[in-house]
């Protein structure tokens, strides 16, 4: 998504997680990589808002529509599905 200035262009994310019939859960290797995705989401525009769940100390539940922004983002995860 590219906006006609050359910057991404802003995703607007639903208020609450549950809004989504869709979403994975996000397993971090390290907390290191984890961290550094949360500290993301205050201070990139495009992640700003993002709704999320906490499932442990590496697990992060994200909308689906969330992956492949992640991923370009250069974040690394393993992708696993969320039952119900």
């Amino acid at each position: 998504m590219k906006a006609r200035n050359g910057h991404p262009s802003k995703v607007e994310w639903k208020a609450h997680l549950y809004a989504y019939p869709s979403r994975k859960a996000l397993a971090f290797a390290d907390r290191r990589e984890r961290d550094r995705l949360l500290a993301s989401l205050w201070e990139d525009e495009q992640l700003y808002g993002m709704p999320r769940d906490y499932a442990g100390a590496l697990l992060l539940i994200v909308p689906e529509d969330a992956v492949a922004v992640l991923r370009k983002k250069g974040f690394k995860f393993a992708v696993r599905d969320v039952a119900g």
